[in-house]
């Protein structure tokens, strides 16, 4: 069965879009989207305390993504804000 999307497409100049799409690929499946509710508040904690990305996925024992879009999650939901030294954190955990 073809399903053909109908309506306006702002990506193609606001053309509809009346071609059956090909080729799908479901992006990041290999990563896992779940975390407890304490494992985030941990997460919190690190933020704030400038650890890394990588030190997190360390920790947690999980893909440096699966961080990041933990990351994401927290910050479109206002538990973290912007903090020096970005995604690399500041190395000053703790002090």
């Amino acid at each position: 069965m073809v399903l053909k999307q109908e309506g306006r497409n702002p990506f193609f100049g606001g053309r509809p879009l009346i071609e059956a799409r090909k080729n799908r690929v479901v992006v990041l499946e290999d990563l896992d989207f779940v975390w407890d509710e304490p494992d985030l508040k941990i997460l919190v904690r690190q933020w704030n305390a400038g650890v890394s990305v990588e030190e997190s996925a360390e920790y947690f024992g999980r893909d440096p993504d699966e961080i990041l879009l933990a990351i994401i999650y927290l910050a479109r939901n206002y538990k973290i804000t912007r903090r020096k030294g970005g995604l690399k954190g500041d190395g000053n955990e703790g002090s």
